[in-house]
């Protein structure tokens, strides 16, 4: 076991003196955004640090393509080709691309060797943290190495372009000359099985020497915003240069110090000498920590930094479709039965609104009404000659031959077609 970590130590100090410089070498420890051997937290063997949206491989030690390798999370059962975004290649976890619910950690087991533990942190935004340190001399430059090999082995149609401090260089070599001090990260654009992939891998480079002091920088968050969900808990991490100097990094919120509390709770750790981390737990988001920045800053004695992170309510675009759809379709369905139910009413308040165009049809009448007579039909007579008349005519234009009230004594009894009504009438 002790020859084995020697063998693997030397093997780090070997590549960060100088790594391989072109595609056919053999393919270096590290992967995308992977931290050098100095970051390693007691718990695992290894740390990985990527974007959401990266292509990012977690290498078993030294596993090849002839190993029998199993991969499990923490936690959970073991992992194969059918998760969601991560594949087995030559004895490597891929994840194709990686997502915010990937961070955590990962186990791999060979019937030949002790089980290689790893830890994945996926983050937001463009550039991915800090995966390896060069210590530049003054007044000299470095080469920076895009690394990746194993992109090479297996993608197709690459295209390098590199970035300072997350901002574009235009250059596209797979080597990148620097003098000065920043993080370069260089992302590779390539075609793996007809789709399109990126990945990246980030070297921060330092001033060599215990006196060359410099302002801290902060380096996560990079002014970005995420998405969260009410009630639920969430983790923001700031990570800082200490510049060579004393550093203090602290978390504020409208300009006010955050300490911990019931709903905050803030913890620091030093991977390195020259970098420190530290977490701000919020154990339920409320609303009024939307929308309002959580500002991580960084001071020593040369002066100070700071960037910011936003929360914001998750996209709910689709819960709300979904309930703008139902109560459409229900009123609609309320509005169809009413419409139904009130039917006869529905066409009465028409005709009175929108009456018909009298039209002649050579008829005088539109109906014949005849009633019994007598004293004892005083009901029918009422009917026939006042109910009827106030309805019919009053309100919806008939014109009725009323028996009694529109003949003549001795006239003629009227033909049978005045008994007709108007089919256009009705």
């Amino acid at each position: 076991m002790a020859c084995r970590w020697m063998s693997v130590c030397m093997g780090l100090l070997l590549l960060l003196v100088d790594p391989p410089n072109t595609k056919g070498e053999a393919v270096p420890t590290f992967q995308p955004a992977t931290l050098s051997g100095s970051t390693h937290t007691p718990e695992t063997d290894d740390d990985y640090v990527t974007s959401v949206g990266h292509v990012i491989a977690l290498t078993c030690d030294d596993a090849d393509e002839s190993d029998h390798v199993t991969w499990s999370r923490e936690g959970a059962p073991p992992l194969d080709t059918a998760v969601a975004g991560a594949e087995v290649r030559g004895g490597a976890l891929w994840f194709l691309p990686a997502d915010s619910s990937h961070s955590g950690i990962y186990a791999c087991s060979r019937s030949d060797a002790d089980p290689w533990r790893v830890s994945l942190r996926v983050d937001s935004g463009v550039c991915p943290g800090n995966t390896r340190l060069r210590f530049l001399q003054p007044h000299q430059s470095e080469r920076l190495h895009c690394g990746q090999e194993h992109i090479f082995s297996y993608g197709a149609n690459t295209h390098i372009s590199w970035l300072k401090d997350c901002t574009p260089l235009n250059r596209s070599e797979d080597v990148l000359s620097v003098g000065a001090r920043g993080s370069y990260t260089c992302l590779l654009h390539f075609s793996l099985d007809g789709h399109n992939y990126t990945s990246a891998s980030t070297t921060q480079v330092l001033l060599e020497g215990a006196d060359q002091l410099s302002k801290p920088q902060v380096i996560r968050p990079f002014n970005e915003t995420r998405g969260v969900e009410l009630g639920s808990r969430v983790e923001l991490t700031c990570e800082a240069l200490t510049g060579g100097d004393v550093l203090l990094v602290s978390w504020r919120r409208n300009g006010s110090l955050i300490t911990n509390s019931t709903l905050f709770t803030v913890t620091e750790r030093v991977p390195e000498e020259s970098r420190v981390e530290k977490t701000l737990v919020i154990s339920e988001v409320c609303v009024e920590h939307l929308n309002i920045p959580f500002q991580c800053w960084a001071e020593n004695s040369l002066g100070q930094d700071h960037t910011h992170i936003t929360l914001h309510a998750a996209n709910q675009e689709a819960f709300y479709c979904l309930v703008g759809l139902a109560v459409s379709c229900g009123l609609l369905l309320v509005c169809v039965y009413l419409c139904w139910r009130c039917r006869v009413e529905l066409v009465l308040l028409y005709r009175s609104l929108c009456p018909l165009r009298k039209q002649y049809d050579g008829k005088l009448y539109d109906a014949y009404v005849s009633y019994p007579s007598g004293n004892s039909v005083s009901m029918a007579m009422t009917f026939a000659l006042r109910v009827l008349p106030e309805v019919l005519e009053s309100n919806y234009g008939y014109k009725l031959f009323i028996r009694g009230r529109d003949d003549l004594p001795g006239e003629e009894v009227p033909s049978v077609k005045l008994c007709v009504m108007s089919s256009t009438r009705l």
